[in-house]
């Protein structure tokens, strides 16, 4: 890069000073350390959220894809945290100033020169001599001393050891202070030439001498404990507790010259650190998936913060490496049982569970993990070690400095409590954080089935019968009754419509009133509560006795309706305008699913069928849910490439975000080609909507462009489809006309599976890498990914340089028009555009749309020296200037 770039990103960024290295800044006075020279976008992004922690603001930063976000996330957070606590650590800490230990700060100097691992601290000048009443006089000429006496002499008038000379007020000169404080740089205390032949006893005694007492020392009269540096065998001390064991040589003076009050002041500021490291705001920094998580992970060992204290958190999906367990369905409901066998009868259970030893972050860098290391690292070393991984990042949760997870894990308020993350004052970092309206209003939302209900008043009632708690299991018993009562009720009144699913459909204050005549209402809350805190307790903790048959599914049904009901109930009440509450009734059919391997079409093989009623309580506005989380932290920093607008975006959350930033890509035009395409090889239109997209000869057509982009296209190829069911459509029709077969002599085709099975979606694209690899290394084919919007692939992965030299993106990913969801939310913010400042329905409609479309276009050109071509099929890219906007 030329140092013109370089003057240009500093031009533009006047907050920033360069240090002479070009890997270190100082933005707004906190020193930040970046593996590399960063970009403009980088900096101002760095810049912007220093100011948002430092000021208590949130911050919503937009910066395109590929840019560098999360680096700059990383390393401006974690500047920011170590810098606060170095000044926290300082306020409380203080100074010690004790003579004795001022007078070794020469030898200490000297021996931590030669222990070769600290940086001698500066010391004063020690040729100044001053008398008590203040006169001033210079020795240049050398005591006759003995060689020990010269050897400590030397260590400190060694210029090396000197700083800058002090100016001292003349003999007879009016006092203005009773009082001239001395500061120093180091914790260690400097000591007179004078004072050193004194106490060696050797040498004569110069008339004038400068004492330097702390302030306790100064109101008090000193003893001999204090004056430490009277007893003439002091000096020999400290090279015999040198040989006397291997302690350090800095650890040797301090043990040997600390009287009584320096060992006072350093119990103190030990206390002080500690206060300091608990006041210290944790980072909690999520991301959407764990795929995302490890990439994070990567650009942190990358930066000179790769050994902070950190945490990675996951479910029993990812963390569970029991052989039974981890392949069952219901893993948390097994492991919890596993776990109750072993305590109950005091052997059995989890044998992974009864040996973790890793219970602090110390013990875990003992076991090599000093650096950042990533979920799939901590599962291969508990496989290794026979230790749980997941129950290993519960333990290190709390001594972490940073916590990475799914932005699930804190936005919803049941997973925050199960986990036990406190997020007050802590700082929250959303990166990716394009869906996380979606995210929060399903954080809010809640769905029950009717069959769940009866299960769990069943199991309430006979906790009845045998007299366990009957107060509150009868309560819980009766608020499930409630609401099985509802589902009875509107179940008869569900009827058939246009959508997916039939509905009956509610706004929350009807609901609410149904409650109310229950006795279910705001007030009786807490009560509802503390009832379902003694039947959870008693669940846990009493399984032992044969009389508890509550299961953990019946607690998870319990535990959120009463999440659901703190919401609806939230605001005095006004919080029930966000709800919709649903029940639906269709004709379930109970199946088992399988896949043949490295397919993403299913079998399924019928069981059962059966009427299945269900109740769901829709929250339809983000706010909700967000702000319960954004009023109780530091700060929330949400990042990422399609925030646009930034103004809707901000009332949708129902925040307020101060600070903003819109950055530019770092890319270059000519690194990218940038084409849409409204009609295919034959003519035929391009038209992705509904109906035109169902016929075989537009499926046809997108088979010849795609096919046509892998001939001239090298390595990897993306081609993303608006939903898994043309994914479908497509695969089945271009095997019917062979275009498949003609596609896969050109490049290795794959589909991203449907599901979230974890195993088979790492395994597709580890293949796919593997393939675009091994095609720059020998000039094969490369591969063809086939992908769906707002799908994994397409929702922050990397596919940097060979990985996708092209993106195609056919048709515009509108949610689907037949969820209901989708219209409610539409006619919602019709109500509220002009009261709450929401976009309208329309245009939130279509906003959904184009977020997901970046997205997808964003997986090409990740950093500066990408390039690639991006192609968007679809006629109504040249119909309208605001599609191509």
């Amino acid at each position: 890069e030329t140092s013109q770039t370089r003057a240009d990103c500093l031009s533009t960024s006047k907050p920033f000073v360069m240090a002479n290295d070009a890997r270190s800044l100082s933005i707004s006075g906190i020193r930040v350390s970046f593996p590399h020279k960063p970009y403009p976008s980088q900096l101002s992004m760095m810049a912007k959220i220093i100011k948002g922690i430092e000021k208590k603001e949130n911050a919503l930063l937009e910066s395109p894809t590929g840019s560098g976000k999360s680096l700059a996330l990383l390393c401006s957070v974690l500047a920011w945290q170590r810098a606060e606590r170095a000044r926290q650590t300082d306020q409380l800490t203080g100074q010690c100033t004790c003579a004795r230990l001022k007078q070794s700060a020469g030898l200490h100097s000297v021996l931590l020169s030669h222990d070769g691992r600290e940086t001698p601290p500066p010391v004063a000048d020690t040729t100044a001599t001053v008398t008590q009443a203040g006169d001033q006089q210079h020795s240049d000429t050398a005591s006759p001393c003995t060689s020990t006496q010269q050897s400590i002499g030397a260590m400190i008038a060694d210029s090396d050891f000197k700083s800058v000379p002090r100016k001292y007020r003349k003999p007879g000169a009016s006092l203005k202070r009773s009082h001239q404080p001395i500061s120093y740089d180091d914790d260690t205390n400097d000591f007179t030439q004078a004072q050193a032949n004194e106490g060696a006893g050797q040498c004569k005694q110069s008339e004038w001498r400068m004492e330097l007492r702390s302030l306790h020392q100064s109101s008090n009269a000193m003893s001999s404990k204090s004056l430490c540096m009277q007893s003439p065998s002091i000096l020999q001390a400290i090279p015999a507790r040198l040989a006397s064991s291997q302690v350090s040589p800095s650890v040797a003076v301090k043990e040997t010259l600390m009287c009584d009050f320096c060992v006072s002041m350093n119990e103190a500021a030990a206390v002080g650190k500690k206060k300091a490291q608990s006041n210290i705001p944790k980072v909690y920094f999520g991301t959407r998936t764990h795929k995302q998580i490890a990439q994070i992970v990567r650009e942190l060992k990358k930066t000179s913060y790769h050994d902070t204290k950190m945490c990675v958190l996951g479910s029993r999906e990812h963390g569970c490496i029991h052989p039974e367990v981890s392949r069952g369905k219901h893993k948390n409901e097994e492991c919890q049982k596993l776990l109750s066998v072993g305590q109950n009868q005091g052997g059995g259970g989890c044998r992974f569970f009864h040996s973790l030893k890793v219970r602090s972050y110390g013990e875990l860098r003992s076991h090599g993990f000093e650096t950042a290391w990533d979920l799939e690292e901590l599962v291969g070393f508990g496989q290794k070690t026979g230790m749980c991984p997941y129950f290993i990042t519960r333990n290190l949760l709390t001594d972490a400095d940073i916590v990475f997870c799914p932005y699930n894990y804190l936005i919803d308020l049941k997973i925050r409590q199960q986990i036990g993350i406190d997020v007050e004052d802590q700082v929250v970092v959303l990166d990716e954080a394009h869906n996380i309206e979606d995210f929060s209003r399903d954080a809010a939302s809640f769905k029950v089935t009717l069959e769940e209900l009866k299960t769990a008043s069943e199991e309430m009632g006979k906790m009845v019968e045998v007299g366990e708690l009957s107060k509150s299991h009868s309560t819980m018993k009766r608020m499930c009754d409630v609401f099985m009562e509802w589902i009875d009720i509107n179940k008869s009144k569900v009827a058939e419509h246009d959508f997916e699913t039939p509905y009956k459909v509610v706004k929350g204050p009807e609901m609410v009133a149904f409650l109310t005549s229950k006795g279910i209402n705001a007030p009786e809350l807490p009560m509802l509560k503390d009832h379902f805190l003694k039947v959870s307790s008693y669940a846990f903790e009493s399984q032992k006795n044969i009389l508890s048959v509550v299961t953990t599914n019946s607690l998870a049904v319990l535990d959120g309706l009463l999440n659901v009901l703190a919401f609806v109930f939230g605001r005095g009440g006004k919080s029930a305008l966000d709800y919709r509450v649903a029940v639906s009734r269709v004709f379930s059919v109970q199946s088992s699913e399988t896949r043949e391997p490295g397919k993403w079409r299913r079998r399924r093989s019928m069981k059962a069928k059966m009427w299945k009623c269900s109740m769901f309580f829709w929250c339809l506005n983000p706010a909700v849910a967000f702000t319960e989380l954004s009023t109780l932290t530091r700060c929330v920093i949400v990042s990422s490439g399609t925030l646009s607008p930034l103004d809707t975006f901000s009332s949708e959350l129902g925040t307020d975000f101060p600070v903003r930033l819109e950055a530019s890509h770092v890319i270059k035009q000519e690194q990218v080609w940038i084409g849409s395409l409204g009609a295919g090889p034959s003519g035929l239109k391009m038209d992705g909507r509904f109906k035109a997209s169902e016929t075989f000869e537009y499926q046809d057509e997108v088979g010849e462009i795609v096919l046509r982009v892998c001939k001239v296209i090298p390595f990897g190829v993306l081609c993303f489809v608006p939903s898994y069911s043309h994914l479908e459509k497509f695969y089945t029709r271009w095997q019917t006309t062979g275009l498949m077969k003609r596609l896969g002599q050109r490049k290795r085709v794959l589909a991203e599976p449907r599901g979230s099975e974890k195993t088979e979606f790492e395994k597709v694209l580890h293949e796919f890498y593997e393939i675009v690899q091994k095609a720059g290394e020998s000039g094969a084919r490369g591969a063809l990914l086939m992908a769906v919007c707002r799908g994994k692939v397409s929702e922050g992965l990397d596919f940097a340089d060979n990985n996708a030299r092209a993106v195609i993106t056919v048709g515009i990913p509108y949610p689907s028009i037949k969820d209901v969801q989708v219209e409610l939310k539409r006619a919602y913010n019709d109500q509220y555009a002009a009261q709450r400042g929401l976009m309208r329905g329309g245009q939130w409609y279509e906003t959904q749309a184009y977020r997901a479309l970046n997205q997808a276009l964003g997986r090409c050109l990740r950093h500066r020296c990408d390039w690639g071509a991006l192609l968007m099929v679809d006629e109504r890219f040249g119909q309208s200037d605001k599609y191509i906007r």
